[in-house]
């Protein structure tokens, strides 16, 4: 197969180079096209109002391309440019030094990155570790490495993102793969003056406990690795259902009113 890797944290990451090198491993080709500098959390943000920036480089055995963009940039540019005659066929976005679970899918570069390639009609995975955590990363780029060889990343359908969230590795090694919804544990988010006029930090946290069982954030805290499967169409099918029968609101509850 040939692999398009991609993340947030930088063409730099040494978790994206052990990443590439599994892949050449366990026997497929590795395409690296990554921001050529930090990008997390910047969601699906894409640069159009001015021209992307995007070189090859020449210090990897692998294809390797830094973008001055954004993780969704990269797949896009990488679909639509660099491999416009010869298509992917799977989209990873990771190793990611940090948790992408629950509600943090929608703020992470990483998931956008999956994300954009799913967009495109193609099969993506998201891979993530607890920050600062090596024994993690180690299992994760194990773990990923054997499923290439295994065939499980054949089975992603196209145009869905699995999201895989790894346990802390200090509770030893991860119970096994759980599946599970994704959570909807919002982050305790707050500002605080960053002691510079007009400056301000955000910090939050989902505190430990509150999460719902069958969800990613819950797995990964019981030691699961989480794997959540995500898709790109956002309709609300339940609310789209009722409003095809007969609760769209009339013309006349829509008007703008003064």
């Amino acid at each position: 197969m040939k692999i398009l890797l991609t993340n947030d944290d930088g063409v730099e990451s040494p978790l994206l180079a052990r990443l590439a090198q599994a892949v050449v491993d366990a026997g497929h080709e590795a395409v690296v096209v990554a921001p050529k500098g930090q990008r997390s959390g910047v969601g699906h943000a894409f640069t159009y109002l001015e021209p992307l920036h995007a070189r090859q480089t020449r210090n990897a055995p692998w294809i390797c391309w830094e973008v001055d963009g954004t993780p969704a940039d990269c797949v896009k540019f990488a679909v639509t440019y660099l491999l416009r005659e010869s298509a992917p066929d799977l989209v990873i976005s990771g190793v990611n030094d940090g948790h992408n679970l629950g509600v943090a899918a929608v703020y992470s570069g990483t998931v956008a990155g999956a994300r954009e390639g799913a967009l495109f009609g193609l099969p993506a995975v998201a891979i993530s570790v607890p920050e600062n955590d090596p024994r993690s990363a180690d299992y994760a780029i194990e773990w990923t490495g054997e499923q290439l060889r295994s065939g499980l990343f054949g089975r992603v359908k196209r145009g869905c993102v699995w999201n895989v969230n790894f346990p802390a590795g200090g509770m030893g090694r991860p119970r096994g793969v759980k599946a599970a919804r994704m959570g909807l544990r919002m982050y305790d988010d707050g500002y605080s003056p960053a002691g510079v006029a007009d400056r301000f930090v955000l910090s939050g946290e989902k505190p430990a406990g509150t999460h719902a069982p069958g969800t990613d954030d819950y797995a990964v805290e019981k030691g699961w690795i989480s794997l959540c499967p995500l898709q790109v169409d956002q309709t609300d099918d339940g609310e789209l259902e009722r409003l095809s029968a007969g609760e769209t609101p009339t013309t006349e509850e829509m008007r703008w009113t003064s």
